[in-house]
């Protein structure tokens, strides 16, 4: 019995991977349901195109990855674009534009509360407000980003 249980939990383990997603502007997959599929490890492909929203939860170990130009553009309404709510989280080669402004709220195109290990890399904001928020995070990685 003790073989059957570690032969059955071998074949688990093999089969459990990463997934790659592609957020399109429209259709089945857009990037708001990308985040909410996704589970620790995974990697979200933004596609080509103006993905129009903001308040974003990422609240699972991701890698957010944009390609040649795709654009996440809130058009100056709702909070911030990117919540992250998860430790570990990536992104990279991004545009993402026109913050919703507010005095009251602390507003960004990613905002990161009491997070770490995150790595935001080449992304492009443009009209960001406060661009990229920290706050009470650490041991992350902020490079190569045109603000």
């Amino acid at each position: 019995m003790k073989y059957v249980a570690a032969i059955i939990i071998s074949v688990l383990a093999v089969n459990v991977s990463a997934h790659t997603f592609r957020a399109y502007t429209s259709g089945a997959t857009t990037l708001r349901s990308a985040i909410a599929m996704a589970h620790d490890g995974d990697t979200i492909l933004v596609m080509p195109g103006v993905h129009n929203g903001s308040d974003y939860q990422v609240t699972t170990r991701v890698t957010i990855i944009g390609k040649h130009g795709a654009v996440v553009d809130a058009r100056s309404k709702g909070g911030s674009i990117f919540i992250v709510n998860a430790d570990g989280v990536a992104f990279r080669s991004l545009t993402i534009r026109n913050v919703a402004m507010s005095y009251v709220d602390d507003n960004a195109a990613i905002k990161v509360m009491k997070r770490s290990g995150f790595d935001i890399d080449g992304c492009r904001i443009e009209n960001g407000f406060f661009a990229i928020y920290l706050s009470n995070s650490a041991n992350s990685r902020i490079a190569n980003n045109t603000i």
